[in-house]
């Protein structure tokens, strides 16, 4: 953790070079602890977007010090300790998407039948005389539903 306080008492001259060589120490380095090796990391990547401007220089220092790499872990760590109500969470979201493409599936119908009904309603309009054997005809489909 000390490298936090690295890029301090470093002058802006020699930043990039320190940064470099802590990402390669980092990436060597053996840690086992996932919470300390994603502590660094973070400092490591905090530090790269501090004090490099170059953004191809920031991409290329951020990929050398293989960021995903934590996120798997972090995945797998919140998962180790929350996986319980993560999974329990996930279930309820699957229940309520199910729900809410019902849902869909029954505006959808809906709107199919609004969009008969106007077309039926326009046909009827168009006529002159509503006591017309047509006419009859759509109104009766209009009230039977057919």
């Amino acid at each position: 953790m000390d490298i936090a306080f690295v890029s301090k008492f470093i002058s802006k001259k020699h930043i990039l070079q320190v940064i470099e060589t802590l990402i390669k120490v980092f990436n060597n380095a053996i840690i086992d602890d996932k919470v300390l090796k994603m502590d660094v990391g973070v400092i490591l990547g905090a530090m790269v977007l501090k004090h490099v401007d170059n953004i191809k220089k920031q991409n290329k220092l951020l990929r050398n010090l293989n960021m995903g790499q934590f996120e798997s872990e972090l995945h797998e760590l919140v998962y180790d300790e929350f996986g319980d109500v993560l999974d329990k969470k996930d279930e309820e979201i699957e229940a309520k998407d199910k729900e809410l493409g019902q849902k869909d599936k029954e505006i959808e119908e809906l709107s199919k039948s609004n969009m008969e009904y106007k077309a039926k309603i326009k046909q009827l309009l168009k006529l002159e005389d509503l006591n017309s054997p047509e006419a009859k005809k759509i109104l009766n489909s209009l009230i039977v539903g057919k």
